[in-house]
This record gives structure tokens, C-alpha cells and sequence, in this order.
């Protein structure tokens, strides 16, 4: 007996788990392999150390830029008490120009009343032209102090970075997993060589994998309307005894004759997927009204059934 009713169809599909969200660990700086506490395929927990380089390699360079810091530091305390010197001597200064001053005009009136030679007034001018090129002198130097300032404190700052950039990637030499998830890919042993960006070892999070299936260009525009409709789209697959939960997310940017990819959400059993595995899944299509459920068996060509 055929009794039609609101029944949802379901959609077999082939998909591929992949992720997004592959980390490719690299290593801060050149330096050797100390130490690698996982292997290919392990999964781990959040803050595990994966790999330690030997820290011993990175203490020069940030000794240098430690020693740096504090020679400009030194230097912008020696401007600053050099300021407050040439403050306070340039008054000095200006009292000798005037003294000196006097003295040119003295020997101008003794030169006149035929009491003074001209070695003395030649004297007295020497003496004027070298203070009044000690007082510019003297506030060129206070007028220069903001911009040398400036220019220590700049070098200063810069060479600050530089020493933090090192303790960073001093800090980064514990490699630890930035997430749980399961480690991939481990290119180095303890011992070896690294230069700075080399990888040395994948992983990638339960949270972050995806399953891609291609839907069947036949049911492209329905699967489509219902992501639309904000329709939910839920598919089961089994790896082994376990069963795994999955929702369609989202079609793929790009599609093929034969159809469009469809990438899956991992709602449940993502610990039992691995990367790269192939899955079959089972997609519960949109509900329709006044269908009847028959074996897949039963269909021929899609527009034949069959019946014993």
C-alpha cells in the first residue's frame, strides 16, 4: 500500500575531510632543534610543547640589544645633562661677550688718544670674535637640544623593538600547539639545523575540519534555495562504529558540469576524522510534500521504477 506523505529525501555523497585552518609551526629564528615531544598523527591539547630549539642561540643577539638599549639610554642622560649645562653657561657666556666688548671699545679710545698700539685693539677684537662665536656656538647647541633629543629617543625606541622582537622569538622557541588538535607533517629531528621560517611541523584543529562533497548538478538550484531559505541542511556519515554529525555550510565559489562542491560542518565526531579521509554521506534533502520512500534499488534511469 502507497501512503504519499511529507517526507525528507536523502542524497548519497562522496566527500574528502579538509580544513581551512592547517598550521604550518615555523621555526623565530636560526637556531638548533633541542628537542621534538610529538609524532605524525598525535593528537594533543592545547599549550603541549611540540618542539624546543636551543635558547642558547638566541641569548647573543639579545644580549647585543639589551647592551644597545642601554647605551642610548645612557646617551639621551648625557644630552639631557648637557642641555642643562649649556643652559646655564651660556649666561657666563654672554657677561664675557659684554667684557669682551668693553674691552675692544677701551682700546678703540686709547688708540685714539695715542696711549694704546694697534696690537692691543687687534688683541681685544680677537678675543670679542671669539666669544661671540662661543655664545653661537653655546645656543646653537641649546636651540639643536630638542632635535638631538629626538633622534636618541627615535634610535632608542627602535633599538626597545628590536630587543622585544628577540625575547619574542626567544619566548617562541618552546614551540606549544596553539589548539588541540592532531599533529601532522613533522619535518625535523632533534639536532638538526633550522633557519628562521623553516617549518617544522603541521597540525590542524578538530574544530576547523570540513568535509567537501560534490552535489550532483540536478540538485544544485534545490540544495542552493534551501541555504537560502536558511533551511538546515544535516547529513550522518560512520567511520567504522561511530557515527559523525554534519551540516551543509555553505557551496563551493566555483562550480563543475557534473555539479558544485558542498562544504560540511563537523558538528559531532570530529575526533574520529583524520585529514584527507573520504567519507560517504547521507544529506537530508528538503522536506517535500506527497512523496512516497522506495529502495534506491528500485530506480532506474530516474524515471523508472520497478516492482516485484
Amino acid at each position: 500500500a502507497i501512503s504519499p506523505a511529507r517526507l525528507a529525501p536523502q542524497l548519497l555523497l562522496y566527500g574528502r575531510v579538509e580544513t581551512p585552518d592547517l598550521l604550518k609551526v615555523a621555526a623565530s629564528g636560526q637556531a638548533r632543534v633541542a628537542e621534538v615531544a610529538v609524532r605524525e598523527g598525535e593528537a594533543v591539547e592545547a599549550g603541549r610543547l611540540l618542539v624546543r630549539l636551543d635558547e642558547r642561540d638566541f641569548l647573543p643577539s639579545l644580549h647585543q640589544a639589551q647592551a644597545q638599549v642601554a647605551e642610548l639610554q645612557a646617551q639621551i642622560q648625557s644630552e639631557r645633562i648637557r642641555f642643562e649645562n649649556d643652559r646655564k653657561s651660556v649666561e657666563q657666556e654672554r657677561k664675557l661677550l659684554a667684557i669682551a666688548q668693553d674691552g675692544v671699545e677701551r682700546a678703540q679710545r686709547l688708540k685714539k688718544q695715542r696711549v694704546g698700539s694697534d696690537s692691543d685693539l687687534d688683541a681685544a677684537e680677537e678675543a670679542l670674535a671669539r666669544q661671540v662665536l662661543a655664545v653661537s656656538s653655546r645656543e646653537m647647541s641649546i636651540d639643536d637640544h630638542p632635535a638631538r633629543l629626538r633622534a636618541l629617543e627615535a634610535r632608542l625606541q627602535s633599538a626597545i623593538a628590536r630587543q622585544e622582537e628577540i625575547e619574542l622569538d626567544l619566548e617562541r622557541s618552546a614551540v606549544k600547539a596553539p589548539f588541540s588538535g592532531v599533529v601532522t607533517g613533522v619535518e625535523v629531528t632533534a639536532g638538526d639545523q633550522v633557519k628562521t621560517d623553516a617549518v617544522l611541523l603541521r597540525i590542524y584543529s578538530f574544530a576547523g575540519l570540513e568535509v567537501r562533497a560534490q552535489v550532483p548538478a540536478p540538485y544544485q538550484g534545490e540544495i542552493a534555495a534551501a541555504l537560502s531559505a536558511a533551511v538546515p541542511l544535516v547529513a550522518e556519515a560512520r567511520v567504522g562504529d561511530a557515527p559523525v554529525s554534519l551540516r551543509l555550510q555553505r557551496l563551493a565559489g566555483e562550480a563543475q558540469p557534473s555539479g558544485v562542491d558542498g562544504l560540511f560542518g563537523v558538528e559531532r565526531g570530529a575526533d574520529t576524522l583524520r585529514l584527507g579521509q573520504m567519507l560517504t554521506l547521507r544529506l537530508a534533502r528538503p522536506p517535500r510534500d506527497d512523496v512516497v520512500a522506495v529502495p534506491y534499488q528500485a530506480v532506474h534511469g530516474g524515471d523508472r521504477l520497478y516492482k516485484l
